[in-house]
């Protein structure tokens, strides 16, 4: 079976968990983080190259687009949903 390799980015707590237990349902997809920080969640981005991000697009540290930017430096292939 394939499985995706997902991050969830979203500053709202509640949100990122709605999205994880949402995607819960479908086995491909498997969530390794959760993060309400895009600084800690861009490091790890960069180490681990997630094969799919589900992204806020408004988020204090930095927005989704600029997160995106940052990724497509050293993960090209990363595909990206945004979520608002």
């Amino acid at each position: 079976m394939i499985h995706i390799n997902t991050f969830i980015i979203d500053d709202e707590p509640d949100a990122g968990q709605l999205l994880d237990n949402l995607l819960k349902d479908f086995a491909a997809i498997n969530v390794t983080h959760v993060f309400t920080d895009a600084l800690i969640a861009l490091d790890a981005a960069i180490m681990e190259k997630p094969q799919l991000l589900f992204l806020d697009i408004e988020m204090p540290e930095m927005s989704g687009m600029e997160f995106l930017k940052q990724v497509n430096k050293f993960s090209s292939g990363t595909q990206v949903i945004f979520v608002t």
